[in-house]
């Protein structure tokens, strides 16, 4: 059973696209301190004078810490923090908001933008956290993806604001209202000052970052996450470049004559890059104006081809 799920893991992380990697990650990492803290627990570790491990300790060296100087002593939990969760629902109600809003965000602007602005905004969202914790003296750790799924869902309601999702009870409801509700519950929370109210301040700073990346990319073409995209695409290069070799096969078309000429690229009449990118910048127009439902299958299938192509 258990080599069974491994497979199927294997196999999601090896053709899944980057949301379904960023979710296994995310339940990876906590189901292994869930189980690192149980056994320290069964084993009473963190009991006793001569303790040296608890899951305070753990904590400190795996989130952030509202301490400044200690994470720049221990820089990476400034990535760590925003794969850690604490408690079974902190990490489920952040999933399922990944899940079903984080895939819009992959249609719209290309399965490669998703990881780094998921990492992009989960930084900006652990600067707003420090700059306020330390402006009024505050203590603690953040931790979880919230920050970083807050950009993501940000991006998603700028790039298509009046894209329509069906919810329990609610029916359907347009995108700018489910982040502008997501937004005010924050600014609620630190107009109370409550417990997590450091924690609402990171949040809207993920948010921030949400809307000002697709902000740059619509008014001034500037594309913060090119320069991640072109990092990871060098990592993957040598690996799709041996696959590719691997696995080619000479494509041809027959006409009724009997002769050969190349397979035509793109879908349609989207011949060229050109073309394809024409295509998709009309289509995220009527998207804006009517609503992604509004769209024919043939303009569906376009968002889809160029999310791919540009993976």
């Amino acid at each position: 059973m258990f080599k069974s799920i491994y497979r199927d893991i294997e196999y999601y992380i090896r053709t899944g696209n980057s949301l379904d990697k960023i979710i296994i990650v995310n339940v990876a990492v906590y189901i292994f301190f869930f189980l690192v803290f149980l056994g320290i627990k069964i084993f009473n570790l963190s009991v006793g004078p001569d303790a040296a491990i608890s899951e305070s300790l753990i904590k400190m060296y795996v989130a952030l810490n509202a301490d400044f100087i200690f994470d720049l002593k221990h820089p990476w939990v400034f990535i760590t923090h925003m794969f850690f969760h604490q408690g079974f629902f902190h990490i489920l109600f952040n999933m399922l908001i990944l899940f079903f809003l984080g895939r819009i965000t992959g249609d719209l602007l290309g399965d490669s933008r998703v990881f780094p602005l998921y990492i992009m905004a989960g930084l900006c969202s652990a600067i707003f956290y420090l700059l306020a914790t330390n402006l009024v003296g505050m203590g603690g750790i953040a931790l979880g993806a919230s920050g970083a799924i807050m950009g993501v869902v940000a991006a998603a309601g700028m790039v298509a604001p009046e894209f329509e999702i069906r919810l329990i009870l609610l029916g359907r409801v347009r995108l700018k209202y489910i982040v502008l509700a997501f937004i005010l519950i924050d600014l609620f929370s630190v107009a109370q000052g409550g417990s997590n109210w450091g924690g609402s301040i990171g949040h809207l700073g993920g948010a921030a970052f949400g809307l000002f990346y697709i902000f740059l990319m619509q008014s001034r073409g500037i594309d913060l996450a090119r320069p991640i995209i072109n990092w990871v695409d060098g990592i993957n290069s040598p690996i799709k470049e041996k696959k590719r070799k691997e696995s080619f096969k000479a494509k041809v078309i027959y006409n009724k004559a009997g002769i050969k000429k190349p397979a035509r690229k793109g879908s349609g009449n989207l011949d060229t890059d050109v073309d394809l990118q024409e295509e998709v910048d009309r289509i995220l127009d009527k998207i804006k104006a009517v609503g992604y439902d509004q769209l024919t299958e043939e303009e569906k299938e376009t968002l889809f081809i160029a999310s791919k192509k540009d993976n």
